[in-house]
């Protein structure tokens, strides 16, 4: 919702010349026009003989007692009386626009009120969730996977975890280097076989088994200290796996090796018998050993880079990792089941929103027609704290000398002065300093 702001002063509620003129009168009243704060001493010496002859006599403020507030009450009667009188005529003046300048203010509040109805509303429905057991078990095994990772982290000094290998990323980069096989090894699987179907899957196992062993052999080589260290409780089958991974990787290479040869010595023999002429030649530019070193050098270069990658992806804590991955795992069962409350909560916040942008629209219209009675008020309001700052400076010699003549009459008369519920003596009570400020004072003779 758009508001114009180009509306004259009449459509938007021009301040009333009462207004104005009342607003002068409090402006042009300073904080020296309030006039020399005094008590007179009899007064002042008849309330401290009343209160100094009661024993555990009342203090609960900060040590005022009621003979206190009527002192300040009766010092400041005075000088406050035309400053009172000018704000009551601007207070007068200015209500008929204090309901919307009232709405600008409590704007804050009543947004909090839509929020917070909201949030009830979406714990009710999480408790509609939570009456499901499956959910239910779920969220605790969510929460207990978070804990775990944190634990483990803290133990870490908060340092950054790698867990690029958990990624996509990790995985599409190993299937490109693997992809590579297919460039050295498919046309030999298929001069050793002839058939197209067979020399694919034999390129594929390939390529899969180099990926396999670079990944496990990466990852163990970049955790080796936590993997095979003395705290790790199973080395054993760490080993199992390398094991493994280790005769994939000959395996395959070994079939990589033979499916060479077996080309190499297929295109010798395709060749023998063209010409005697270069017969020589031939079997001098294609040796079935030079075919297959290279192929096994070709292969071991794929399989070293993906280790590279697998030891860069891999942090040097495997519980670290492994916690992380079920940490992700646990988060994504969660969400799962927490799908189809989600669209409910996603209304209820909608709703939200709609009705505080509604709030904020009709509130902004009022801040733009209150604008500058808005801020007349700021200033009235500065002013009349500037008055009873000074009235707390003026007054903190009243607050003292009353204090001293309390204390000593206490003292002389053996009676005690209670001050949130703890029995002060009147020499105690002496050495209490009393500090008043602005709000204090404004408390005080309100």
């Amino acid at each position: 919702m758009t508001v114009n702001k180009n509306k004259t002063l009449n459509e938007v509620g021009a301040p009333s010349e009462e207004l104005q003129r009342a607003y002068e009168a409090v402006m042009a009243f300073h904080a020296s026009d309030l006039g020399e704060i005094t008590i007179s001493k009899d007064l002042l010496d008849q309330f401290v003989a009343q209160e100094a002859s009661i024993d555990h006599l009342q203090g609960g403020d900060h040590g005022f007692t009621a003979g206190m507030k009527s002192i300040l009450r009766q010092a400041t009667a005075g000088p406050l009386a035309k400053w009172l009188t000018l704000r009551s005529a601007f207070d007068s003046a200015i209500q008929p626009f204090m309901e919307k300048i009232q709405a600008v203010q409590d704007f804050q509040e009543k947004k909090g009120n839509f929020e917070q109805k909201a949030q009830e509303r979406e714990k009710d429905v999480i408790r509609q969730a939570e009456a499901s057991q499956p959910y239910l078990d779920k969220k605790h095994e969510k929460i207990k996977a978070d804990q775990h990772y944190e634990q483990l982290i803290q133990g870490e000094g908060g340092r950054p975890v790698n867990l690029f290998a958990h990624t996509w990323w990790y995985i599409l980069i190993l299937i490109a280097i693997t992809s590579i096989e297919w460039l050295i090894n498919y046309d030999s699987f298929f001069d050793w076989t002839r058939i197209p179907a067979v020399a694919a899957g034999f390129t594929i196992g390939m390529a899969l088994a180099v990926a396999l062993a670079a990944h496990v052999h990466g990852e163990h080589l970049k955790q080796r200290n936590t993997r095979f260290g003395p705290a790790s409780d199973h080395w054993g089958r760490d080993i199992y796996f390398l094991l493994i991974a280790t005769a994939a990787l000959g395996i395959a290479v070994m079939v990589a090796g033979y499916a060479r040869y077996s080309s190499a010595m297929h295109n010798i023999s395709s060749q023998i018998g063209i010409t005697n002429i270069i017969e020589e030649g031939i079997s001098k530019q294609i040796d079935p050993l030079t075919e297959v070193y290279f192929s096994l050098g070709i292969n071991l270069i794929v399989w070293l880079i993906g280790l590279i990658v697998s030891f860069m992806s891999h942090d040097e804590n495997h519980e670290i990792m492994r916690a992380g991955l079920e940490k992700w795992w646990r988060t994504k069962r969660f969400n799962w089941a927490h799908k189809p409350w989600t669209k409910q909560i996603m209304t209820i916040h909608a709703q939200a929103e709609r009705d505080i942008a509604r709030l904020r629209a009709a509130t902004d219209l009022a801040r733009i027609s209150t604008e500058d009675q808005k801020n007349k008020l700021d200033q009235v309001e500065q002013r009349e704290q500037t008055m009873y700052r000074v009235l707390a400076n003026n007054t903190q010699a009243i607050i003292d000398l009353y204090r001293m003549a309390l204390g000593k009459g206490l003292q002389s008369n053996g009676n005690h002065i209670l001050i949130y519920g703890k029995s002060y003596t009147g020499q105690e009570y002496m050495q209490k300093p009393i500090n008043i400020d602005a709000d204090t004072i404004r408390t005080l003779i309100s």
